[in-house]
């Protein structure tokens, strides 16, 4: 058995202990763990502003989206029309860019369902544009935490981040968590 790319968030006025039980592992498995990152957690505040629309996009449908202690839950709504930008959240943060910096940025989402969603981050006064990066084709695997990292992001203006996750094409129903933000300079 093999862990590999273990990334643990954290408060950093928490202490840590990391703890793995291979208890009901046959006598004899071998374990490596390897590749442990400790990230501290940006404590984020945020807005949450959510849209999503059945096929005519016309919007109106409600996924009862909440934004509590940096967490962000909803469920995908009866209706939703199934393309991507149907069912967008955005979290308006008050993280503010340099853009002579290079940025680390990590987010773990977890989803009842499998599906495909996209992540885009880009500023608070331009957010059609790409400012930081769009990735439309990322897959989850419901049940099982998507630890979503970029290495290296810089953005061309100086402006606040804006934060945009759209689950447009996940099935109705599936229930979305979005926490454990990570994002720094490099």
């Amino acid at each position: 058995v093999e862990v590999r790319k273990l990334a643990v968030s954290m408060d950093s006025n928490e202490n840590m202990m990391i703890i793995f039980d291979f208890g009901r592992f046959a006598p004899g498995t071998e374990v490596t763990i390897s590749d442990i990152e400790v990230r501290e957690v940006t404590p984020i505040q945020a807005r949450l502003e959510t849209w999503f629309t059945p096929q005519g996009w016309g919007g109106g449908l409600d996924p009862q989206g909440v934004l509590s202690n940096g967490v962000v839950t909803l469920t995908i709504p009866e209706g939703i029309g199934g393309d991507e930008w149907m069912g967008q959240t955005k979290i308006h943060t008050n993280f503010e860019i340099d853009p002579t910096a290079t940025y680390y940025y990590s987010v773990t989402i977890e989803s009842t369902e499998s599906g495909v969603i996209t992540l885009k981050n880009t500023s608070e006064s331009d957010p059609s544009g790409v400012e930081f990066f769009y990735d439309g084709g990322v897959e989850i695997t419901g049940g099982t935490p998507l630890v979503y990292v970029r290495e290296e992001m810089t953005m061309a203006s100086d402006e606040t981040l804006l934060l945009i996750f759209d689950f447009g094409r996940m099935p109705v129903g599936t229930q979305i968590t979005i926490k454990d933000f990570v994002i720094r300079e490099k």
